[in-house]
């Protein structure tokens, strides 16, 4: 399988993903169900709405741990991508250059060398 990939735009992806995060990782859910906590009284839905505000915090910190891995990730994967590339390049390259300084000769007979 072929994969090609133009690193700027993941890399710009990778910030996405990032910035997401971090935007997300601002959001207060607790300030706004403190309120309205506050102005229930009585009964069960003061700790219902207290119970929601620990449950959003929890659901939102999964996301955001989750989003920063996902960035770590897109990173760590084009990096390894475009290291294999080059590396691969640079093999081809050599095996290139030293066909070209031995000749057809050396090649095994599969490949054009001597019958």
């Amino acid at each position: 399988m072929n994969v090609q990939i133009i690193r700027s735009d993941v890399e710009t992806s990778a910030r996405s993903i990032k910035s997401a995060a971090d935007q997300v990782a601002k959001i207060d859910f607790g300030s706004p169900l403190a309120k309205i906590a506050r102005a229930m009284t009585g009964g069960v839905s003061p700790g219902a709405a207290n119970g929601l505000k620990g449950e959003w915090k929890g659901d939102q910190d999964r996301w955001v741990k989750a989003a920063n891995g996902h960035h770590a990730r897109t990173l760590d994967d084009a990096n390894r991508i475009v290291e294999t590339d080059d590396t691969i390049a640079h093999q081809g390259s050599a095996q290139v250059n030293g066909l070209n300084q031995r000749g057809p000769a050396h090649l095994p007979r599969r490949m054009g060398g001597p019958l």
